[in-house]
């Protein structure tokens, strides 16, 4: 009897584990397999996304080959009225900086409780990002953008964008 519901026990505590799914992801630079619900490689920019188990925070990535600046666009799928986080990183100093695109140009902007992680390995820039899913999820759909940069700057021009819809 003891050894059935030590069993039982057992398979319960299982359930609410696998019942909390993944761990959301971490905003330091490591991105880890399945650590996002979606992720695409597009043009050569990986980009991807989740949400937190109560739909309230979306995570966004943006990782490239460049030894520059790495961005998410978050609304739109251009840069025009998108929400970006443009990130770099030298050395274990980190530049951030959250930006509204107005046409083709972009300013500086705030977005409450978002936070945001740079982190530069040889050749790849990784940005992780974190904001209200509600500002940013219509419908069940995010639209995105990202871009990367060869410079450490804000300002220089993109080497190459893409653009992309996520469904939850």
């Amino acid at each position: 009897m003891k050894k059935l519901f030590l069993i039982l026990a057992c398979l319960l505590l299982s359930a609410a584990v696998y019942a909390q799914g993944s761990p959301e992801p971490r905003l330091d630079g490591i991105v880890s397999p399945g650590e996002y619900s979606e992720t695409q490689i597009l043009s050569g920019i990986i980009i991807g996304v989740s949400l937190s188990a109560d739909g309230s925070t979306l995570y966004a990535l943006v990782n490239a080959k460049t030894g520059g600046w790495v961005a998410i666009g978050l609304g739109s799928l251009r840069m025009n009225g998108a929400t970006m986080v443009l990130g770099y990183a030298e050395g274990k100093q980190q530049s951030i900086s959250f930006e509204l695109g107005k046409g083709y140009k972009h300013t500086t902007t705030t977005i409450k409780d978002g936070k945001a992680f740079v982190a530069q390995d040889g050749d790849q820039t990784t940005l992780e990002v974190s904001v209200p899913a509600a500002a940013f999820v219509k419908n069940g759909v995010v639209q995105m953008n990202a871009a990367f940069g060869p410079k450490d700057d804000f300002k220089s021009k993109h080497t190459r964008r893409v653009s992309i819809e996520f469904t939850f």
